[in-house]
């Protein structure tokens, strides 16, 4: 044993860059390993043998790190596969009124701030869309509308706490119809005598000729009809969801619909991927936006809404998240980077028997503002102070960062994020504000906890991408990597990959293969094979692996 040999890993951490220390340290090695094969390990210093190899071995994957081709391929380092450290909700950013009821509802139901926290935000949208705006340029503005979302599984009480969530709708709905009512059928009566008077008018064309008191007096009947105005009774949540049926109930809202269910019934259908869970695409595209929305139909007449808005108040199961974020579609179109979702806490296991009532104070309090927020008829128009502008640019400046970096893998729902953080601010100044129309400025304040409520979504985005799909095929995926690790080198070819992990057909780890991929894991690189025959491919690993481990 050479006693002299004392260069650490520490110590080629500093230089080695230095190919003259490279060299030097092969030397010293082949040296050692001969004296190995020459003369054995000596009595009583194993141990000490030990500690040599544990310093060489990190010293040649460094190496073999440094002079690999794909080093260059990985920006990042792996992104873990699951990510459970869930962010708690900040209620106390919402309207006090409505974090009030968040936390009743919550100690009611025995459920999670998170689960009464988005849905709040779902029906201040629902209150507030095609109302209120907030202008943020003279040519960029955002819309009140907001799929809001919440992931649990059974059992957790969702429609509970959705009844109490959404229960000043259904009071306002009630009594707005039954005040409309007379009205309603009058209008409908009006209409029947006015298709008549145009059905006796063709008649007496038909049987005596066309003269011209009859002609003028028809073409004041066609036009009293083409002017006419159906009243319709108010709906303003829907549950189970058609592209025909939205569309039809959308046009006779004024364009607004909210979506509530405690089943994620939309999900559901969107996760079929047959032409009814298609069809829901372009809708619910353009009532994020407010993008004019035009239906033609063979059978029947067209839909136009000129400004759509639809938003939602959803809980779902994680499983039926996943089979939606699969469907490629969707995920191009950028469907699924349009909801705010979060994936709520369990009580399961140490709920009481017995729960506080929600106080009669606060559940009026709610009910109050929220009726407020229907009430308003007329659409106002929101500014940013200077201090909130301040706010936004420098989010937009940070946001811009995590794109690039850990980010990354969820760009889509990052490029949508700052117009979400500005939709939050609308919805709690627009529920703060209460139809007063002097008060039209959204303060820096106010900016900051939309920020807050924004961090917090982003926070649980980042869960569920990275935890989408946590089920047989990221097994493998990691079964695939141990099997690579295993290995002790960093680039195969695809071919030698999928021998290592002999025990599956490749068609099986296709997926687990693609997982690996988007967490940056591996790359595959394709080369040209000089030949006539098709590419090869190259499987490189991310240099920030430590294979020893």
């Amino acid at each position: 044993m050479k006693n002299d040999y004392v260069y650490t890993y520490d110590d080629w951490k500093k230089d080695n860059e230095e190919f003259e220390e490279i060299e030097n340290f092969f030397i010293e090695l082949l040296e050692f390993v001969e004296d190995i094969e020459e003369n054995g390990i000596p009595a009583g210093e194993e141990d000490e043998y030990k500690r040599v190899f544990s310093n060489c071995l990190p010293m040649l994957f460094d190496i073999i790190k440094m002079c690999m081709d794909g080093d260059s391929l990985f920006e990042h380092a792996p992104i873990p596969f699951e990510k459970e450290d869930v962010p708690l909700f900040p209620i106390d950013s919402l309207p006090i009124i409505v974090s009030n009821y968040v936390k009743a509802v919550s100690e009611n139901t025995q459920t999670s701030h998170e689960l009464s926290g988005i849905l709040s935000l779902g029906v201040l949208a629902v209150s507030q869309q095609g109302k209120n705006i907030v202008q943020v340029t003279p040519d960029y503005h955002e819309q009140s509308s907001l799929y809001s979302v919440a992931m649990l599984a059974s059992g957790e009480r969702k429609s509970a706490v959705i009844r109490h969530m959404t229960r000043p709708f259904n009071i306002y709905e009630t009594d707005y119809n039954r005040v409309i009512a007379p009205e309603v059928e009058r209008r409908k009566i009006e209409k029947r005598i006015l298709e008549g008077e145009i059905k006796r008018l063709e008649t007496r064309i038909i049987r005596d000729g066309l003269d011209k008191e009859t002609e003028a007096e028809l073409q004041l009947r066609v036009h009293e009809l083409a002017d006419f105005r159906d009243i319709y009774f108010l709906r303003l949540l829907i549950n189970d969801v058609t592209a025909e049926k939205l569309i039809d109930i959308m046009d006779k809202q004024g364009g607004r619909i909210g979506i509530s269910s405690a089943e994620g019934n939309l999900f559901d259908l969107l996760a079929t991927k047959n032409e009814r869970g298609t069809n829901l695409l372009e809708p619910l595209l353009k009532g994020y936006s407010g993008d004019s929305l035009t239906v033609d139909r063979l059978t029947r007449e067209s839909n136009f809404i000129e400004k759509p808005h639809i938003s939602t108040i959803l809980t779902v199961q994680p499983y039926v998240i996943s089979k939606f974020m699969a469907n490629a579609e969707f995920g191009g179109r950028g469907l699924f980077s349009r909801f705010s979702i979060v994936k709520c806490g369990s009580f399961i296991g140490s709920r009481s028997s017995t729960s506080p009532d929600i106080p009669e104070n606060i559940k009026e309090e709610y009910n109050d503002l929220i009726f407020d927020l229907l009430n308003q008829t007329t659409e106002r128009v929101f500014l940013l102070s200077p201090e909130a502008e301040e706010e936004r640019q420098h989010f937009h400046d940070i946001i811009e960062k995590r794109l690039i970096n850990e980010w990354h893998f969820m760009r889509d729902y990052g490029a949508k994020f700052l117009g979400t953080t500005i939709r939050v601010a609308g919805l709690i100044h627009g529920a703060e504000s209460r139809g007063k129309f002097y008060k039209l400025y959204i303060n820096g304040s106010t900016f900051k906890r939309a920020i807050s409520i924004a961090e917090c979504l982003g926070k649980h985005a980042e869960i569920i991408y990275l935890n989408n799909g946590i089920n047989e095929d990221v097994e493998k995926a990691k079964y695939i990597l141990s099997r690579l690790k295993s290995a002790m080198k960093y680039n195969f070819s695809k071919g030698e990959m999928l021998n290592l992990c002999g025990k599956y057909k490749a068609d099986e780890l296709s997926a687990s293969i693609k997982i690996l991929e988007d967490h940056d894991y591996i790359k595959i690189v394709k080369t040209e094979s000089g030949g006539k025959g098709r590419p090869s491919e190259m499987v490189y690993i991310n240099p920030e692996i430590d294979l020893l481990k």
